[in-house]
């Protein structure tokens, strides 16, 4: 894969890290971008990430994706949610992998669609508010390593 990466590619690659891509190429193995996406790190640290659609990407093999059929019974991102919680319980790591087949294998029952969306609206306020405060955290180290270097150099 590393091989495939280029610096202007129309697609993200993903491997077991699911939250950064690791450069661009521009070519993906999928082919229809119509729906959101589901992705998890199958050999390195338990990560779980949802993708929108319309959002081009490709997955190496280090990355499974899944995709919800009817978005009216299981919310796609509430099914994200759902199995990082149940990779967590099932205890996935770098050496007990979440393979395909793992995966495949777990439980997850849904609340109705309107308790599901409940759930995704708290979260995602949740997610929001987590990423302000992170830039928030970002800004302030760039600002005390802008003092040091003006005071300090």
């Amino acid at each position: 894969m590393k091989k495939d990466v280029i610096e202007n590619g129309s697609y993200d690659v993903y491997s077991a890290n699911v939250h950064q891509p690791f450069g661009k190429t521009d070519y993906s193995v999928l082919s229809d971008f119509t729906m959101p996406s589901i992705i998890w790190g199958i050999d390195g640290d338990w990560m779980v990430n949802y993708i929108e659609k319309d959002h081009y990407f490709n997955p190496t093999d280090h990355c499974g994706v899944m995709r919800v059929v009817d978005d009216r019974k299981i919310q796609p991102r509430f099914l994200a949610y759902a199995l990082y919680e149940k990779g967590l319980e099932a205890r996935f790591t770098r050496s007990n992998r979440a393979s395909l087949q793992r995966i495949g294998s777990l439980v997850i029952q849904v609340p109705s669609i309107q308790i599901q969306n409940e759930i995704v609206g708290k979260i995602s306020s949740y997610d929001e508010e987590f990423n302000e405060l992170e830039k928030c955290m970002s800004e302030c180290d760039n600002n005390k390593q802008a003092i040091l270097d003006k005071y300090l150099k």
